[in-house]
């Protein structure tokens, strides 16, 4: 994740044209709005982004083409506050999305004009996410946040459950071997460690 804490590190991904990713995403100051569409896209996006990898969403920073543009004028931290944004995906992300970060960073004298940093780990032992708003499941797709098929809600529902296995062989000997698969089994056919 990137370390964003002021607007400094902003400005720096606007020059560095850094483009948006599976994992990165840009967003207007006005698409975190309190109608029900912004509440439906922000826990949307959100959950999109703790089913796949994790990310971070920065509200203030407009993109075209998926490279940011010039930072907007902020969101009104009075009227959107941290704390108003973490309630909101609290209670329509379900299960809620743990170690969930709201960052403020000003872009005004006095504070009062903010642009923010959502950062959002991706979902293991509690996952997937749904948006109870609308009551679907999103994924992270290339720029986009996109529904999810059945299996795809099925094997993150595995990632609690399931680790991640690897092998890793050292033969002392300087001798080497294959592993083969026969088609459609994830059983390897019998190692021979007598082969040279």
């Amino acid at each position: 994740m990137l370390d964003l804490k002021s607007r400094a590190d902003l400005e720096r991904l606007i020059e560095e044209k850094l483009p948006e990713s599976l994992m990165l995403e840009y967003k207007a100051s006005p698409a975190l709005s309190r109608t029900n569409n912004g509440l439906k896209e922000l826990v949307k996006d959100v959950t999109a982004l703790a089913n796949s990898a994790g990310g971070q969403i920065i509200y203030g920073i407009p993109e075209e083409n998926g490279v940011p543009q010039p930072l907007d004028d902020g969101v009104d931290r009075a009227q959107i506050s941290p704390e108003w944004i973490d309630q909101v995906i609290s209670t329509n992300a379900s299960p809620r999305i743990q170690n969930f970060r709201v960052t403020p960073i000003s872009l005004s004298e006095g504070g009062s004009r903010v642009a923010y940093v959502l950062t959002i780990p991706q979902a293991t032992s509690f996952a997937p996410h749904q948006n109870t708003i609308d009551h679907k499941y999103y994924r992270r797709s290339e720029l986009r946040s996109i529904p999810m098929y059945d299996y795809e809600i099925r094997d993150i529902l595995r990632r609690a459950t399931t680790p991640e296995l690897w092998i890793d062989f050292n033969f002392d000997t300087g001798k080497t071997t294959s592993i083969n698969f026969a088609p459609n089994n994830s059983v390897s056919t019998p190692i021979n460690w007598l082969q040279t």
